[in-house]
């Protein structure tokens, strides 16, 4: 049976602007590679940039055991906006 929990995240202040998306390397953190893909701190106050990419942190951190995974959907404002997480 297939089990579905949904969770409203909450973004940090944290951010940056990134030339490329990436997926981490097994065992790699992410802030280790923030240089490789151009990233640039940005301040949540400012206005984001259309067509940028960017690199929010969430203020959450879920450990999800061996053979759980989790995806993420755009809903509501930010889909109709064309934001994707």
């Amino acid at each position: 049976m297939l089990s579905r929990l949904l969770f409203d995240l909450i973004l940090s202040d944290e951010a940056y602007k990134i030339k490329r998306v990436f997926l981490p390397q097994k065992g790699e953190m992410v802030r280790q590679v923030l240089d490789l893909v151009g990233a640039e701190p940005v301040n949540l106050k400012n206005n984001l940039l259309r067509d940028h990419l960017y690199l929010i942190r969430l203020t959450e951190k879920i450990s999800l055991p061996t053979g759980i995974f989790g995806y993420v959907n755009p809903k509501s404002t930010t889909g109709r906006n064309d934001i994707h997480a």
